[in-house]
Order: C-alpha cells, then structure tokens, then sequence
C-alpha cells in the first residue's frame, strides 16, 4: 500500500541546511507527485507533464543556479525511451521517477521534468552510437542510401560518407549491409 503525499508539502532540510534529493523531490509543483511507499522510507516522484525545456530562457536561469549548488539532477533515456508516454527511471542521484505522460507530450533532451526551488530533474538523451559506412562510388551510395531510406534508419553524411544510427546491435545493421560490404560495394570505416 502506498501512501500519497502532496506535492507542496515542505519537508524540513538535512543538517546541511539543504534538502536531500529525496527531500526535494517531495517539494514540487502540481505536475508532479511524490509518494512514499509505506515501510521503505523511499518516495518516488511521480511525473505527469513537461515543464519546458532546459534551454527555454524562464527556465535556464533557474537550473543554471541549481546545477550549480548541485541540486540538478538528470534522467539518462535512450531514444526509444524518449517515444514512450509511461516509464519508469532512476536519475545520476538515484531518485526513482514514474513518468506518465499524456499523448501530446514528447520527451526530448532538455525536457525539465521536475522544478522547485530546491531541486531540479532533467532529461539527458544517451549518447547514440554511429556506424559509419563509404560507399565504392556514385551508384554503391545510391543503392546504400536507398536501403537506409527503406529501412527507416537515422542517417547523417560525412562527405562522401553515410553515418548511420545504432538504435539497436551493431551487428543486425552490418548483416542488413553485408550484400554491399560482401561485394566490395561499401565498407565499413573504423573510427577513434
């Protein structure tokens, strides 16, 4: 059984003088709820909307100067997660969040979850993986670039070269191109 506590319900501060990440967390605006699962002592924060993003000029000032009292804390979702409406996470300072969004919201990177005085919560996208493929000519980079378009793969160029999105194992996208690298028609380039 869990027992629900309000959102703006003050919590007194730690011997520090500063709440503690779950403290703040308790703290939070009508967005969001905190609960407290009953005999663990541990809250979880509960998310229904998005604030804006950190980059947005009301916002920034405010999480510039919690990051730097260290009250900013980040949410890492890979992209697939950033698709998703419901989800559960933990953020760098181990808050646990439920994120239940409605389905005109979508998250991004910067999306400000959680904001108080207090603390801060902000999506951080994970790094993508790249695989960087050079096509043998005009025609290999036509036949590759139209493959990538049939498969809906996230592409950028690099020159003459087509970079491509690793939203899953490496090696289902290399056995997808292996007619072309098998062929000579491409190859794959090693990078730094």
């Amino acid at each position: 059984m869990r027992t629900r506590i309000a959102a703006d319900i003050g919590t007194p501060a730690t011997s520090t003088g500063q709440a503690s990440c779950t403290e703040a967390a308790i703290r939070g605006w009508s967005g969001t709820d905190a609960v407290e699962p009953q005999g663990k002592g541990t809250s979880m924060l509960r998310v229904h909307g998005i604030l804006g993003n950190a980059t947005d000029p009301g916002l920034a000032g405010r999480l510039h100067r919690l990051e730097h009292d260290g009250r900013l804390e980040y949410v890492v979702l890979s992209r697939a997660d950033t698709q998703r409406k419901r989800l559960r996470a933990a953020t760098d300072c181990g808050t646990d969040i439920a994120i239940a969004l409605p389905r005109s919201a979508r998250l991004e990177n910067g999306s400000v979850l959680f904001l108080s005085d207090e603390q801060a919560v902000v999506v951080r996208l994970e790094e993508t993986p790249w695989l960087e493929v050079e096509p043998l000519d005009a025609a290999a980079a036509l036949e590759l670039g139209y493959m990538a378009g049939n498969h809906h793969w996230r592409v950028k160029f690099a020159g003459a070269r087509l970079r491509i999105a690793l939203d899953g194992p490496a090696a289902d996208y290399v056995h997808r191109l292996a007619p072309q690298l098998e062929h000579g028609r491409a190859r794959l380039v090693e990078r730094d």
